[in-house]
């Protein structure tokens, strides 16, 4: 009964950590759009890697989001994946 027990505390804590980082993410970003050429570019401001472009501002608006979402993936993969070399400061 106690490894049961131990189990689903462990298992509770890793679905309150992971709820508590998916609400950390849900923010606002800010996405700079521009006509370049016949398309329009998206540039999250936020995060310089996350860009998009489309054939209107809608579409590059939607892309970058797209990007913006494929970038917080990425960097929650590899903060999950190097915890233990992590230093977390505030500014």
């Amino acid at each position: 009964m106690k490894a049961v027990s131990s189990n689903l505390l462990k298992y509770q804590f890793y679905i309150i950590k992971h709820l508590t980082v998916l609400m950390a993410q849900r923010r606002d970003y800010n996405i700079m759009v521009k006509k370049d050429g016949k398309f329009y570019v998206g540039y999250c401001i936020e995060i310089p890697q996350a860009k998009g472009q489309g054939n209107t501002k809608s579409e590059a608006i939607d892309d970058t989001k797209k990007a913006i979402k494929l970038c917080l993936s990425y960097l929650a993969d590899k903060k999950r994946k190097s915890a233990y070399k992590l230093v977390t400061v505030s500014v």
